[in-house]
């Protein structure tokens, strides 16, 4: 991330490294003041917790998740799958499933959602 960061600034500064020191620290501070009023405006217009991106990726996984099987195996812990073969565990207080994806990016996969669901959890969508 560092590097591509470093980079997009790099690609920004571009034409404006031959201008002195003052009009270059110039020209980088509106460009920031204008990415942050943008994302500022942006922020404002957010009607829930969750950021717009998020809420279509859950969107989506809320779709995926209409056909699946629940069946409760204590408070907090869930086989859920397709089939009663093809079933993995969400444990919604530890925030883990055995599909490993809500793990690892911590957006909550389609087994979780429908359990989380289930218990009554809000997502905001």
């Amino acid at each position: 991330m560092t590097s591509n960061n470093a980079e997009s600034v790099n690609s920004l500064l571009k034409s404006q490294r031959d201008y002195p020191i003052t009009a270059l620290i110039e020209h980088i501070r509106s460009v920031m003041q204008k990415w942050f009023y943008e994302r500022s405006v942006e922020a404002e217009a957010c009607t829930t917790q969750l950021t717009p991106k998020l809420e279509e990726i859950l969107r989506k996984t809320l779709d995926a998740s209409s056909i699946l099987i629940v069946n409760p195996i204590a408070a907090h812990e869930f086989q859920v799958g397709l089939d009663k073969t093809n079933m993995d565990v969400v444990n919604i207080a530890q925030l883990t499933c055995s599909c490993k994806k809500f793990d690892i990016i911590e957006i909550p996969c389609r087994h979780a959602l429908v359990a989380a669901l289930l218990r009554g959890m809000d997502f905001n969508l």
